[in-house]
């Protein structure tokens, strides 16, 4: 697994496993969103495996659309959510969409049965369209209620690449960043995306993508741009 990190007012701080950057206690029932881009889908399931590890049940679901998996629950039924658990600690949940590899989201209605039956709600919350970053419109992001933690995922991947290549929604990152749509991503850029998402989700920022010693240097100082944030990295 990549190592984690914590960067507060310049300081770092390593941590072991999600548990432990994020304060988790796996005795507690959570749900857990994850919004942005660059990487969401990757965290989710390294979250779901440390609360397999403990003998948790996870159940990863979304708001939005994700890849359909070739097992899983895909429809809003209760009762084959629970017979699935019964043989799998973890499953994926969601309404397959016609004539496609995708799920949709659920209803807010079965998602809030779906928290009574295991005892972590993984949830896609945001669409990304696989670019490392994103600025959500009016609609998004689709954060469900009673949602304890929500992380704000980027990717660092996008630095030095234009605006209109590398961030999903581009017209209305150029209104947040006061740049041009050919303009290059930096690192002020970086954090400004993160700190939007944060302000607007109450969401704890978390970098990704983050694999080469210039990497983790474009890290740090984007991290020492925010109050807060987590550093994700395979350096």
């Amino acid at each position: 697994m990549a190592a984690l990190y914590t960067v507060q007012g310049g300081k770092i701080q390593t941590y072991r496993s999600y548990f432990e950057a994020f304060r988790l206690n796996v005795v507690d029932n959570i749900q857990i969103a994850a919004i942005g881009s660059g990487g969401k889908s990757t965290i989710l399931s390294e979250i779901a495996k440390e609360y397999i590890k403990a003998n948790r049940t996870v159940i990863s679901t979304t708001t939005t659309h994700i890849w359909k998996p070739d097992r899983g629950v895909f429809e809003e039924d209760i009762q084959k959510v629970k017979e699935f658990l019964k043989k799998n600690p973890f499953v994926i949940v969601g309404n397959h969409l016609d004539n496609t590899e995708k799920l949709s989201g659920i209803s807010l209605e079965f998602l809030a049965q779906l928290k009574k039956t295991a005892n972590c709600i993984l949830v896609e919350a945001d669409g990304s369209r696989q670019l490392p970053l994103k600025v959500p419109n009016e609609r998004e992001p689709v954060i469900p209620p009673n949602t304890e933690l929500i992380l704000a995922v980027a990717g660092i991947s996008a630095l030095g690449k234009p605006i209109c290549e590398v961030v999903h929604r581009p017209e209305l990152a150029v209104t947040v960043l006061h740049k041009s749509i050919t303009d290059t991503v930096d690192i002020v850029d970086i954090a400004l995306l993160l700190n939007y998402q944060k302000n607007r989700s109450r969401a704890i920022p978390v970098l990704n993508q983050v694999d080469t010693e210039t990497d983790w240097e474009a890290a740090y100082k984007i991290a020492k741009l925010l109050p807060y944030c987590v550093i994700r990295s395979h350096f």
